[in-house]
């Protein structure tokens, strides 16, 4: 887990928001995992974690934060990605969106951009039609 998933929902009050949240980011994680041509395979899953430890990702976060990058959440998702080996393609899909909407929730929760700015609610909607603009 990254340091913004460490956060933990202890409160009622917490738990409620964070369930909130899911909620919101279902759509958005649907909409996103449906652009990207369905749940990434396990292969992919397993480069991206490679990756991350190559050098040029090294030098990038070295550069950025001051020290190299670990890359634990890139590996929990390709374990992930492993413990859904015998669940059908639809089940597949479904926990993959769910485990980005917690994901994504858990960021939300911690400080960011919301603390400044209000977010856009119902931007995907569940029936698929796109909100206007206002």
């Amino acid at each position: 887990m990254s340091d913004n998933e460490s956060i933990t929902v202890n409160s009622l009050q917490d738990q409620q928001k964070f369930n909130s949240l899911v909620q919101e980011e279902i759509p958005i994680q649907t909409a996103a995992v449906n652009m990207q041509g369905g749940m990434p395979s396990c292969l992919t899953l397993f480069d991206n974690y490679l990756l991350c430890y190559s050098l040029a990702a090294q030098f990038k976060a070295l550069y950025r934060f001051g020290q190299p990058q670990g890359c634990p959440a890139k590996f929990e998702d390709f374990k992930f990605c492993m413990s859904l080996k015998g669940v059908s393609d639809d089940k597949k899909k479904e926990a993959w969106i769910r485990r980005r909407a917690e994901h994504w929730a858990h960021r939300r929760m911690a400080k960011n951009s919301e603390d400044v700015w209000t977010a856009r609610k119902n931007v995907y909607p569940q029936d698929g039609k796109q909100v206007p603009l206002p």
